[in-house]
């Protein structure tokens, strides 16, 4: 009986591994094809964790680093772990990183809001400094104070293409 050839697997030998570090602006490409938004990965975690702060305007074509770069995350639309498949696929173009200008301090792990699905009980989440799977507390939280928090949680790459196709439509939202 002849044997089936066998079906090339996804290694990391074939897979295309880029290599970013914090401090890196990136554009992700708008679900709806009218252009680009921006982030910036703020911590490299384990096994493609990253935590990312997302902004707008809008770019219409693909922006450059002078474009997109800040020097504090004033201005966030979206913050959150993502995992870096996109970072990795290099369908999220790097930008690169100001020499010299990245400062982590400016751009901390945020408490984050974990909402039960069930109860609708709400919880800050305070993750250990450098390390985004490790939390150091979880304390009771009211509506009021939660609806400044950003979502607990690990959104993929498609997620974070959806979310801020989302919140960067709309004419007065392009640059």
């Amino acid at each position: 009986m002849a044997r089936k050839p066998k079906s090339p697997k996804a290694s990391s030998s074939n897979v295309r591994r880029i290599a970013y570090r914090e401090g890196d602006w990136f554009l992700i490409p708008l679900r709806d094809g009218s252009g680009f938004g921006a982030g910036v990965v703020a911590r490299v975690g384990r096994r493609g964790v990253t935590l990312g702060y997302f902004f707008g305007p809008k770019h219409a074509g693909r922006a450059s680093l002078v474009d997109v770069e800040r020097d504090a995350p004033t201005g966030a639309v979206l913050v959150g772990k993502f995992g870096d498949l996109g970072l990795i696929r290099g369908s999220w173009p790097l930008l690169g990183q100001t020499p010299g200008r990245w400062a982590r301090e400016r751009w901390p792990i945020p408490e984050f809001v974990r909402t039960d699905v069930i109860s609708g009980s709400r919880r800050k989440v305070i993750y250990v400094e450098g390390d985004l799977s490790t939390e150091t507390a979880t304390i009771p939280i009211d509506a009021r104070d939660a609806a400044d928090l950003p979502a607990d949680g690990l959104m993929g790459f498609g997620a974070v293409e959806i979310r801020l196709t989302n919140l960067l439509e709309g004419p007065d939202r392009e640059h």
